[in-house]
């Protein structure tokens, strides 16, 4: 039986299993190996519930948000980013739920992630933000690489222009 941790990606699959061992979604290789498609669903799914948390938490609380991230001088700039943040993640996860996702989603996920975590280190280095936005930067920078991987691996939906979920008759 096969017991390796799921993974996505990372290198040539094992060998498939023989028959009785099944393979991944009926398709050769170990049920451990997951395939480019099910690591983007994953993808999207982690960066959408993130994203949500994240922008969502100053909106809801912005007295324990400050004690975390430290004190802000522009509650209205926190307020706008964090609304952005949210509504990115909620185009995400709706994409998810949609199994719909492009290399448009790819591109708001991975450059909106890189863009976050770029602020995150610049800002600690200057010394502008905490250096607990650092861990985000160590969260965003994953789902950026994990954008870009699926750009170039696969796993995205070809753009037709065809706004109706895979399952909706044409």
């Amino acid at each position: 039986a096969w017991s390796a941790p799921v993974r996505c990606g990372g290198g040539p699959r094992p060998p498939a299993p023989p028959p009785a061992g099944g393979g991944v979604g009926g398709v050769g290789g170990p049920p451990h190996a997951m395939q480019p498609r099910q690591c983007v669903r994953r993808l999207a799914a982690i960066q959408a519930v993130y994203w949500l948390l994240t922008g969502l938490w100053p909106l809801l609380h912005m007295r324990s948000f400050q004690a975390v991230t430290g004190p802000k001088v522009d509650g209205w700039l926190v307020r706008t980013v964090s609304a952005l943040i949210a509504v990115i993640g909620a185009t995400i996860g709706l994409s998810r739920r949609r199994d719909r996702i492009d290399a448009e989603t790819a591109l708001l996920g991975g450059a909106s992630a890189a863009a976050l975590a770029t602020v995150d280190v610049v800002g600690v280095a200057v010394g502008r933000i905490s250096p607990v936005y650092l861990l985000d930067a160590a969260i965003e920078l994953p789902i950026a690489a994990g954008w870009l991987w699926a750009w170039r691996g696969g796993g995205l939906d070809e753009a037709g222009g065809d706004w109706r979920p895979r399952d909706s008759p044409a």
